[in-house]
């Protein structure tokens, strides 16, 4: 009975070892196929494009809501040391509500003083900055740091071009409507221009074709946060694209409605 059980006791033990190799063995593919799906998706992810911006705004048939949906998205990222937003954006398809279905034509001055240079044609989407000011004006108080205010807004309007014709493919060009207080007055006492900031999509189709610049992803320091120097750097990359409105003037028949964009005076 004893040699019996010793014999199985030996016989038990090529199978605890058979048992344990298989254990191993399994272990070591497992490993391996886990290894092997870590390395295929990492190579997929490597191989498929960054999306434009990683600021993504919801899917929608109508331009309105898209351009709308960026106001909403770059306001909430341009903000005052209190917290609050520098201003108001919002968005549209026209300046005149009474003209649905106008030829927008953009009359564009090569100076302060001269004729227009050049009449284009094609769909807008407009934005609009409402300051924080008397009538949606810059708000100059010495607490608000107007320079920077300024040049951060000008950032502002650059992005919301950007996105907007990104978001908008209906569109051939951007306008946005600055706060009051960039230009002063001709003669004193009188009203303040409007200044707008206008992008044609041919002019910054690169930037549309690749990823979004990354100063327009990363977090937007508040006034605080920039000097007066970087404020009059920053200001002087988009005065470019800055120009005093006339306008808009429907035309006689209610065809066309006109935008006259002018350059600002050369100091």
């Amino acid at each position: 009975m004893a040699a019996h059980l010793e014999d199985r006791r030996e016989g038990t033990i090529p199978q605890t070892i058979h048992q344990k190799r298989f254990v191993a063995a399994f272990a070591a593919l497992a490993l391996a196929l886990t290894a092997a799906v870590s390395v295929t998706v990492w190579l997929a992810e490597r191989g498929k494009p960054k999306p434009w911006t990683d600021h993504q705004i919801a899917k929608n048939s109508d331009p309105v809501i898209r351009a709308q949906e960026v106001a909403s998205l770059v306001q909430a990222r341009y903000l005052g040391d209190d917290g609050k937003p520098l201003g108001t954006v919002s968005a549209g398809e026209d300046l005149i509500p009474d003209s649905p279905g106008a030829n927008q034509v953009v009359a564009v001055h090569a100076t302060a003083t001269g004729p227009p240079l050049s009449f284009e044609y094609g769909n807008i989407v407009f934005f609009k900055i409402c300051g924080r000011g008397k009538d949606c004006g810059f708000d100059t108080s010495k607490a608000a740091m107007p320079q920077r205010v300024v040049a951060l807004t000008a950032n502002e309007a650059a992005e919301l071009a950007l996105r907007g014709l990104k978001n908008v493919p209906e569109a051939d060009a951007a306008m946005v409507i600055m706060p009051g207080g960039i230009l002063e007055a001709d003669t004193a006492g009188g009203t303040r221009p409007t200044v707008v900031y206008y992008v044609r999509r041919a002019t910054v189709q690169s930037e549309l074709d690749n990823r979004l610049p990354a100063k327009f992803e990363s977090t937007v320091p508040t006034p605080g946060k920039i000097t007066d120097q970087t404020a009059a750097t920053l200001f002087q990359d988009y005065s470019p694209d800055l120009f005093r409105l006339e306008g808009p003037k429907p035309s006689p028949d209610g065809a066309n409605v006109v935008y006259e964009l002018i350059p600002p005076p050369a100091n």
